[in-house]
């Protein structure tokens, strides 16, 4: 091996360890030679669908759109590995200036939920629907269908919570109306939100009974083990974290309006990762076990034990680029996506 050879494999070496370094107290799914190893991980550039190719370590093209918007937010990928999910939709149309101005529609632009193989191949297309949830077991897929109502706004009006078997292609329909969806890890029941003149009331779907209950929840964005769930973002509430089984608070992750303070373990860990809730849970918790909330902030990520209230994992890197199916968090650091799980 010549001088120009052995100084090239140190610079690797260096910069492998520097990573490795970085996030020591996170595994890292590492080939030898640095390359991506299983699961796939998927990303979104402008129009294409990106996955980070096993072999070369580098990203290929799997779905090209031809629609006018491709979701970022929306791109997920099934427990199983074996398909993703992401939103399409065209532009809609303004007939007068008016309109355009105070940006109502008079033609709705379309969405289209689409689902593929990992290889880009769409096995099922949606219309009208955006928000969407996989079943734990990645062969099944519920989502909400909507009508937009043009009025002196756009308000998308619910038209039915569906359920896909992937297997078999079975579609059903479960409700007329639902606002929110999560189907839980820890029972594998659908849950879902219905609001109307008289309240908010939460909802569970048994897949293998097949039969609806209301529940006395709060909210259904349980942690995978079931044992605790949170609120979304509210003006005047933030998001809290709810014991499941008395359905009591136990602590504001983050505060809204009024004056509430956070616990101090949580100052300056940021906020933690909601980006595609308007698509696809799990809403902040990761690594499809026990009860981890993920903070991102410009010092750092953080993974946080919300029983034992600790800092159990730090680490560098963005977290946004990459999509993985929630076992582990791909990381993109230097020029490097590596793979960070978490061990019990």
């Amino acid at each position: 091996m010549n001088k120009t050879r052995l100084i090239a494999f140190a610079v690797v070496a260096v910069m492998l360890v520097g990573l490795l370094f970085t996030l020591k107290n996170v595994q890292i799914s590492l080939a030898k030679d640095g390359k991506q190893t299983d699961p796939p991980v998927f990303s979104i550039n402008d129009k294409d669908i990106l996955r980070l190719d096993n072999d070369t370590g580098r990203p290929i093209t799997v779905y090209r759109s031809k629609r006018v918007y491709l979701r970022r937010s929306s791109l997920s990928v099934a427990p199983n590995n074996k398909a993703i999910a992401f939103v399409e939709s065209d532009s809609g149309k303004f007939f007068s200036r008016e309109a355009a101005m105070q940006g109502v529609y008079d033609v709705p632009p379309p969405t289209y939920l689409q689902i593929a193989d990992i290889d880009g191949n769409l096995i099922f297309s949606v219309n009208d629907a955006l928000e969407y949830c996989w079943s734990p077991d990645g062969d099944g897929i519920a989502y909400i269908t909507y009508d937009i109502i043009l009025a002196d706004y756009e308000y998308r009006y619910p038209t039915g919570l569906w359920v896909i078997d992937l297997k078999t292609g079975k579609r059903e329909k479960l409700v007329a109306r639902a606002a929110k969806l999560n189907w839980a890890m820890h029972d594998n029941c659908l849950y879902y939100v219905v609001w109307d003149s008289t309240g908010t009331f939460m909802y569970k779907w048994d897949p293998e009974s097949k039969l609806i209950s209301e529940t006395h929840h709060k909210n259904i964005y349980f942690s995978p083990d079931g044992l605790y769930y949170i609120t979304l973002r509210d003006y005047d509430a933030g998001i809290l974290l709810f014991q499941t089984q008395t359905d009591s608070e136990v602590y504001p992750i983050d505060v809204g309006a009024k004056d509430v303070q956070i616990p101090e373990f949580l100052r300056g860990l940021g906020k933690i990762v909601t980006s595609g809730k308007l698509f696809c849970p799990p809403y902040g918790w990761v690594f499809n076990k026990g009860h981890y909330l993920l903070f991102v902030s410009k010092g750092g990520n953080s993974v946080v034990d919300v029983e034992t209230r600790r800092v159990v994992k730090r680490f560098e890197g963005e977290i946004w680029k990459w999509v993985g199916n929630g076992d582990a968090i791909p990381v993109e650091k230097d020029g490097h996506v590596l793979l960070g799980e978490l061990q019990e």
